[in-house]
């Protein structure tokens, strides 16, 4: 499964990993594909050795991304993450046997809201607070999903 906390920016955004604060326009739409790769993402640690031991040992995801801006301070936005190529062997813990599936997985669908609060586009401060919700609909045996719904609030200051 994918972590919560590493989600590629909006769309739409001038950065890859976080979200820049200048989203402006009475309209203003943005479509983006960002693609991540992943070397050993997921292991499991050896009871008898005590080493990891690599479940997922490569992984490249394709993200599609959308989001559009009203009134000059608020943002929308939805990502989808799919695995193109999940790559591993099984392996085994407390008795339970785990392996990853190979080929396209979708993962969990993000919607998420913005609204700046302080600032304008391109200001020399600006803050923004948001919402992010999670839909379980990604595949748990691909590891893209852990079949729950989710919501994570956050703050964002950029100066």
């Amino acid at each position: 499964m994918r972590d919560v906390g590493d989600p590629p920016a909006e769309a739409g955004s001038g950065f890859f990993a976080a979200d820049d604060l200048s989203f402006e326009g009475a309209m203003h739409p943005a479509l983006s594909l960002l693609v991540d790769y992943a070397d050993a993402p997921l292991a499991i640690r050896s009871r008898q050795t005590g080493e990891l031991e690599p479940l997922v040992t490569r992984q490249l995801i394709a993200h599609f991304e959308a989001s559009f801006s009203i009134l000059d301070r608020v943002r929308f936005g939805a990502s989808l993450p799919l695995a193109v190529v999940t790559q591993g062997r099984a392996s085994g813990l407390d008795n339970l046997a785990y392996a990853p599936s190979s080929g396209f997985a979708p993962g969990d669908l993000r919607v998420s809201a913005d609204v700046r609060v302080v600032g304008r586009a391109h200001s020399a401060f600006t803050r923004a607070s948001g919402l992010r919700l999670y839909a379980p609909t990604g595949s748990p045996d691909a590891f893209m999903s852990d079949g729950r719904a989710r919501a994570a609030l956050h703050l964002a200051a950029a100066g």
